[in-house]
């Protein structure tokens, strides 16, 4: 379920993401996936769709670290994806 689809506006998202530059201040490590497929059912797996009604989960990349709901940091293998803490999310995302 980690269909995503990246939104302009907070309104309607389903949660907003923070990407930090740091991976320590990360809560989920994410894998961005060429496959739909891999991204099924998987909170650290993302594919990105191109519009909302392919989405999943609608997010919106928050400006600010202290109003996102999720701190976020691409990694470049799925082995290396994951919550990095016991998050509110975890499990509501893939």
């Amino acid at each position: 379920m980690a269909n995503i689809y990246f939104q302009t506006s907070r309104g309607g998202s389903d949660f907003s993401m923070y990407e930090v530059r740091v991976q320590a201040q990360a809560d989920l490590l994410v894998f961005k996936s060429s496959s739909m497929g891999l991204a099924r059912g998987k909170d650290h797996v993302w594919y990105e769709v191109r519009s909302p009604g392919q989405a999943d989960v609608r997010v919106y990349k928050d400006t600010g670290i202290n109003q996102a709901d999720v701190l976020v940091y691409y990694v470049n293998t799925v082995s290396m994806a994951g919550w990095r803490t016991n998050h509110k999310l975890k499990g509501k995302i893939g």
